[in-house]
């Protein structure tokens, strides 16, 4: 199983999965991968057992990337503890995985056994995967949140048509 040398900090926060990834999210190193769909912890265990589906397809052919480290300690109470003990131990480690991050890469293999072994191995993680080759991957932007378009209230312009009396015209404005 993966777990750090040593860590700054014993534990850490829970913390949020909000939004998608930016960083890792281009195959770097092989010519196919798996990529996230979808936000998750991904535990060390869940990781070690797709190294192995992995590597059983890849031997001597190929070669793999990991992507990802579980870096984030997770901690858990012991049951019936009173309130007021403190943090719990920690009990395994977890990598947050956010949408659009490539999380394991391979070269060297056919395309078919490439999506043979992806497709068992995504079966062993906790979320949705997307098989993705490196020729035809376009950089994907990531997409922006619409706010609702309130309706504007119209404009009242004053113009006048003699210096005495004065006309009042309403602009109404289009709502897209």
């Amino acid at each position: 199983m993966l777990i750090p040398k040593r860590t700054k900090f014993k534990k850490s926060f829970r913390g949020r999965m909000k939004g998608q990834a930016s960083r890792g999210t281009t195959i770097a190193f092989g010519t196919y991968g798996i990529r996230a769909e979808e936000p998750s912890w991904i535990t060390s265990r869940q990781i070690e057992s797709c190294r192995r589906v992995l590597i059983r397809y890849v031997r001597k052919k190929g070669k793999l990337w990991i992507r990802i480290f579980p870096y984030k300690p997770v901690t858990i109470r012991p049951p019936e503890s009173r309130m007021g003990t403190g943090k719990g131990n920690v009990e395994y480690w977890v990598f947050p995985v956010l949408p659009r991050k490539v999380l394991f890469e391979l070269t060297g293999l056919d395309e078919f056994f490439a999506r043979k072994a992806f497709r068992i191995a995504s079966s062993k993680l906790p979320i949705q995967t997307r098989f993705v080759i490196r020729d035809s991957e376009k950089p994907i932007k990531p997409k922006k949140t619409t706010k609702s378009i309130k309706p504007t209230k119209p404009k009242k312009v004053i113009t006048s048509i003699k210096p005495t009396i004065k006309v009042v015209r309403i602009i109404k404005k289009k709502v897209l």
